[in-house]
């Protein structure tokens, strides 16, 4: 962190705090209504609470059975419940954390690249700019999500190691590696950052075979270490490493969510706003035209290089630029589509799980034409570069704006004012304790009310099974919303109204409560 600060500009380093700060002020003001809840999220800030308060690493939501976690790495749940110790729960805790980190993320990406453009006075302050008011950043920081520390870990890790490639220092290694172990601990996505890590100690490093050889060791063991622990309990208790993933059928059309994703990073909000008839056909075609560029962009600068300088790219050039970020935003992308296609193809191509994917982008792009800024071409050229540049702040910052607007006025997903208008505690007063709740929003009845409540799909093995629960089953109710908990103007899932009509032709349904959005049901296990 000393060398990350060491020799940088005072005027930059200025205008990065300052940065850093509005991007604080502007997350504290977009979670006003509190950080957004998301499934996941309940399930960290459940896992917190129940470690802060001595169980372990397990979760209640599931029907309000005590399970332990093994789909999500415990980093995130454990800092949570740290600062319940402290006196701040989790909820909370969530949030600050992620707004500090949004600060923390902005100054980061703005320093790596001080550093990787050799002090150029404009570029970092243009990175932590978009980084600021990019909606793919506003998106994963408002809500209670393990990105942004992931993030931050993870590309704080992927620098130190650049250093230590630079350097040959040994402290340098040490630090990446135990920055990429935090950043496999928040998500199992780290294992992207370990690939990365290895090709580029074996591959950048100037020492010797086997010193390279002996350093990847050194690496590998501090950064995989502790996730394999963590591997190795899961294995015990559940019998699977990483939970038991039931293989989803893929879709092709998913691979367009990839660069619809994709293509929102060039223009911004665009996944959310549709201004114009086939909006998504021309914005992914205008995508990928940018993308050509910027190739043949790269090809041009590398071909400049004289015959006896590219025999010493790897060593030399390669080392002082953002190389190891280019490994990685490979790597992870070639994963994660592997991942979806062979192992679960319910998993979505959002900007969530793209966004490491998108930082590296950017950090990538911004070098890029920084170097073809300076390689000596035509003013006119360069003057339309600035402009550009220009045009595309200008752009985030509109979209960033509207997203912090409505976040403030009104909430994300579960955290939403319709959700919460709901008041599912208050309509579930009437319904004794030791009735038996299904939902199809379990969770979400689970988080507002503390109360156990289980998916609607497993109704029928409930009650026709004589599941060993805690409850009386003649004694349950069904709880349906028919509402929509994702982003701000676009939906996340279906209401599941097909399955509340299956349920209709076995099940005797009694209303007890009926509202906007929200229905309560008395449900009688006797089959028709």
């Amino acid at each position: 962190m000393v060398k990350l600060f060491s020799g940088v500009n005072p005027k930059i380093l200025l205008i990065l705090f300052t940065l850093a700060f509005i991007g604080i002020v502007s997350m504290l003001f977009a979670t006003s209504l509190g950080i957004g809840i998301s499934t996941d999220s309940i399930v960290y800030i459940d896992s917190a609470r129940l470690l802060a308060s001595g169980h372990g690493y397990v979760t209640k939501v599931y029907c309000g059975i005590e399970q332990p976690v093994i789909k999500w790495p415990p980093l995130f749940p454990n800092l949570l419940s740290i600062l319940q110790i402290v006196g701040l729960d989790p909820l909370d805790g969530a949030r600050w954390l992620n707004v500090l980190l949004f600060g923390a993320n902005i100054l980061l990406i703005g320093l790596l690249l001080y550093n990787f453009t050799k002090k150029s006075f404009y570029i970092p302050i243009l990175g932590s700019l978009l980084i600021l008011t990019s909606t793919v950043m506003v998106d994963i920081h408002s809500m209670a999500w393990t990105e942004p520390l992931f993030i931050f870990l993870g590309f704080m890790g992927l620098f130190l190691l650049t250093l230590y490639v630079q350097n040959n220092s040994l402290i340098y290694l040490i630090a990446g590696s135990i920055s990429i172990s935090l950043a496999y601990l928040d998500r199992y996505m780290g294992n992207t950052l370990v690939v990365a890590g290895i090709i580029g100690i074996l591959f950048l490093s100037q020492k010797k075979r086997y010193r390279r050889f002996l350093d990847s060791l050194v690496f590998l063991t501090i950064s995989v270490s502790p996730i394999a622990l963590l591997l190795i309990r899961n294995h015990q208790l559940t019998g699977y490493p990483v939970g038991n993933r039931t293989r989803q059928p893929f879709a092709v059309e998913q691979l367009d969510h990839i660069l619809m994703s994709a293509s929102s990073w060039l223009f911004p909000g665009s996944e959310i706003f549709t201004i114009f008839p086939a909006q998504d056909l021309v914005i992914k075609a205008l995508f990928i035209a940018v993308f050509l560029i910027l190739l043949i962009i790269g090809i041009r600068l590398l071909s400049k290089k004289p015959i006896q300088d590219r025999k010493k790219l790897i060593k030399t050039h390669l080392a002082n630029t953002p190389f190891l970020f280019l490994i990685f935003f490979i790597v992870y992308l070639a994963l994660v589509i592997t991942a979806v296609v062979f192992l679960d193809g319910s998993v979505g191509f959002d900007n969530r799980i793209l966004s490491p994917a998108y930082v590296s982008a950017l950090i990538l792009v911004l070098y890029l034409l920084h170097t073809f800024f300076h390689s000596g071409i035509k003013r006119s050229l360069q003057i339309t570069l600035i402009i550009i540049g220009a045009a595309f702040a200008v752009m985030y910052l509109a979209a960033a704006t509207a997203w912090i607007t409505y976040s403030h006025f009104n909430g994300r997903q579960y955290s939403n004012k319709t959700w919460q208008g709901l008041e599912i505690s208050k309509q579930l007063q009437s319904v004794s304790a030791n009735t038996l709740i299904f939902s199809n929003y379990h969770e979400f009845v689970y988080f507002q009310t503390g109360r156990p409540a289980c998916p609607i799909e497993s109704v029928n093995q409930i009650l026709s099974s004589g599941a060993q629960l805690q409850f009386e089953p003649d004694n349950s109710v069904l709880v349906h919303f028919d509402i929509q908990p994702k982003y701000p103007f676009k939906n996340e899932r279906e209401p599941e109204s097909s399955v509340l009509a299956g349920l209709e032709k076995q099940f005797s349904l009694q209303p007890i409560v009926k509202r906007p959005n929200l229905s309560i049901y008395r449900v009688s296990s006797k089959f028709n």
